[in-house]
C-alpha cells in the first residue's frame, strides 16, 4: 500500500470523526494504493514469467489469497543452499 500525507494525524482524525461520510473523506486524503497481485508476487521474489491460474486473473482476492499461502521465494532459495552447504560439509 502506497500513501501520501501523515498516516497517524489521518487515522487519528478518522478515529475522532463523528459519522462515515467524515471518516472516508479524512481517509481519501492519504490518497492510499494498494498493491496488485503481481507487484505482490514481485515483492515476495516470484520469477518474472509467474502468471496466476486464469482463472484467477479477474478475480484478484484469489491471486491474494495464494500469494498469503506463499513464502518468500528468495528467501526460501537461500535458506535451501545454506541448509544444502551445511549438509556436504557435514559430511
Amino acid at each position: 500500500m502506497q500513501q501520501s500525507g501523515d498516516l497517524v494525524m489521518a487515522f487519528q482524525k478518522a478515529a475522532k470523526s463523528v459519522n462515515q461520510e467524515e471518516r472516508i473523506e479524512v481517509l481519501k486524503s492519504l490518497k492510499l494504493r494498494y498493491f496488485t497481485p503481481f507487484e505482490v508476487a514481485k515483492l515476495m521474489g516470484f520469477p518474472e514469467d509467474f502468471s496466476f491460474p486464469q482463472m484467477y486473473i479477474s478475480r484478484p482476492h484469489l491471486c491474494f489469497r495464494v500469494l498469503g499461502n506463499s513464502l518468500n521465494v528468495k528467501v526460501v532459495a537461500m535458506l535451501t543452499t545454506i541448509l544444502m552447504e551445511e549438509k556436504d560439509e557435514s559430511k
